[in-house]
């Protein structure tokens, strides 16, 4: 999969900027749930449909959100060139920050097919 993006290093920790598709978003999002039995090591609360439905519809009428969201490769070898990250085609995005607006976009596809063009 290849995004528009760039690769700075801060502290030791190497970090990309980029901007992906909508669609290619939805299609490849994980989230790494808590669960005090199944999953101790996950780092992010239950999504909140209601929450997500909310966004989903907001976007799906038209509108637009400024809002980044923040993903972790998860050891991914990433390529970079010419303004051109290239990741692994069978990557998955995990989600740090910003799952309520991922869901949401996934809950506009299935209400319209808006985020083929976002």
């Amino acid at each position: 999969m290849k995004v528009k993006g760039f690769g700075i290093k801060q502290n030791g920790v190497q970090l990309y900027l980029g901007c992906i598709r909508a669609g290619e978003l939805v299609d490849r999002f994980k989230v790494d749930v808590f669960h005090q039995v199944e999953n101790p090591d996950g780092y992010q609360r239950e999504c909140v449909e209601t929450r997500a439905r909310y966004f989903g519809r907001f976007i799906a009428a038209g509108n637009y959100s400024p809002s980044t969201v923040l993903v972790n490769l998860r050891g991914a070898e990433v390529k970079e060139k010419d303004g051109i990250l290239v990741l692994p085609e069978d990557i998955d995005l995990w989600i740090v920050d910003g799952q309520h607006r991922v869901a949401g976009l996934k809950e506009a596809s299935d209400l319209a097919d808006v985020y083929k063009d976002l």
